[in-house]
């Protein structure tokens, strides 16, 4: 019998992934409750994870450190180191701000008043505030995460960034059409152990 190796999909929402054969899949959120029928759900807060040390095979968190206080990042961060096996691999996807800013800086928003090119560039910057997991909460660069993941321990990651209009990146938890483009630019940051 082949041991299933353990996946995380850290601060999942309502993007819920499904074991298969070779892959156990726990969703971890700390503000979606789900229903009883979702079986590898665990309602937690993603700063403290109720989980042994070394036992993650992968880890993901799509759209979730820039949710939190940039206080709050080095935390999860030493989570992830804490919980992944040597050997493991960890993805982390931030919108990147700076991208943003020149976008939000770009518009002429004097001149012709857009409302939903307002809703749209705001919530890239801020988030999307239906509740309070959905406001943004640190701004993303390739250079802070660096040094967040140096400062951490992680050293071993590389980090590239996709502009908006790319395909996006194919990752093991990351659920999008074939032919999805992304929104608005992204930093990956890939993570081995």
């Amino acid at each position: 019998m082949i041991k299933k190796k353990l996946f995380l999909n850290l601060g999942c929402g309502s993007s819920i992934m499904e074991s298969t054969k070779t892959e156990d899949w726990v969703n971890i959120d700390a503000f979606y409750p789900v229903g009883p029928e979702v079986k590898n759900f665990l309602k937690c807060d993603v700063r403290e994870l109720a989980l042994a040390d070394e036992c993650a095979d992968y880890i993901l968190l799509d759209q979730v450190l820039e949710h939190l206080s940039m206080a709050d990042v080095p935390m999860v961060l030493y989570e992830i180191r804490r919980v992944l096996k040597k050997g493991g691999k960890a993805v982390i996807i931030v919108p990147d701000f700076r991208s943003a800013a020149e976008d939000w800086a770009k518009f002429n928003w004097d001149r012709c008043f857009q409302a939903i090119e307002y809703q749209y560039l705001s919530e890239v910057i801020y988030g999307n505030q239906k509740h309070d997991g959905e406001f943004h909460r640190t701004p993303f660069t390739g250079g802070y995460l660096d040094y967040i993941l140096n400062m951490v321990g992680l050293r071993n990651h590389l980090i590239a960034f996709h502009p908006k209009g790319n395909p996006i990146p194919k990752y093991p938890g990351v659920v999008f059409p074939d032919n999805a483009a992304l929104r608005n630019s992204q930093l990956v940051a890939e993570i081995t152990k």
